[in-house]
């Protein structure tokens, strides 16, 4: 499932993920047959391969692309390291965020409407049909099954986001130091370590942003009715 423009690397071998379906992707149903095979004690390095579309040359290319657009346009001067980042990532933002809509509506039907009607038909059946009850059960079935659905695509989407995001950033900054022609009294070596880590930081913000929102939501439903309870930053190319 591919939500970017990205220039393709004819060396690279394909991936699982990028032949995969919608739903399959969804799911991850696409790595059935990986973990079938490291079951079966067949998995070896031969048959991992990285994405073209998720490597870092592919991504620090398009990100350089990005940059020198943006300092065409302002002056490195007004050169926004932030904006560039956005739109790096601007359609995957999108298409999260709507994901994410979809999911809180989900989570918020379910308990707060569907519930509570299957409550007062169960206190008084005679008042409506055999069929409206039944509807009461298929809709909460759906609205369960959709969020988890969708729960899962918005790791899916984001769990790719992060790491192109941080194949970008992880060459822009071992390019910035490895640039620089004195770092004082420390070594290149020692800078890394911790640009190294922030960098992973990074990513695993970009992954779990929507956790603590499902958190959130959570933690909102116990108390529905009817429930129990610049240049600060290290510029690409300044």
């Amino acid at each position: 499932m591919l939500l970017d423009s990205d220039v393709v690397c004819p060396l690279s071998r394909s991936n699982p993920m990028d032949d995969a379906g919608f739903f399959s992707f969804t799911s991850f149903a696409w790595m059935t047959p990986m973990m079938w095979s490291l079951f079966r004690n067949r998995l070896d390095k031969s048959s991992l391969s990285l994405s073209s579309h998720d490597g870092a040359d592919t991504n620090v290319k398009r990100f350089e692309r990005l940059w020198e657009e943006e300092v065409a346009k302002v002056g490195l001067e007004k050169a926004s390291l932030g904006g560039v980042f956005l739109r790096f990532q601007r359609t995957r933002l999108l298409v999260a965020f709507l994901v994410s809509i979809l999911f809180t509506l989900s989570v918020f039907i379910g308990p707060a409407v569907l519930v509570y009607e299957i409550l007062n038909y169960a206190e008084a059946p005679g008042t409506s049909t055999l069929v409206h009850g039944v509807g009461l059960c298929v809709a909460l079935f759906i609205s369960e099954f959709s969020k988890a659905f969708f729960a899962s695509l918005l790791w899916a989407v984001n769990l790719r986001t992060a790491i192109r995001v941080k194949s970008a950033f992880s060459i822009i900054a071992f390019q910035k130091i490895i640039s620089l022609r004195s770092i004082s009294n420390i070594s290149v070596g020692e800078v890394q370590i911790p640009c190294c880590h922030v960098l992973f930081s990074f990513w695993g913000f970009s992954t779990v942003v929507h956790l603590s929102h499902r958190i959130h939501i959570a933690d909102r439903n116990k108390h529905l009715p009817g429930k129990k309870k610049g240049r600060g930053v290290c510029m690409p190319y300044d």
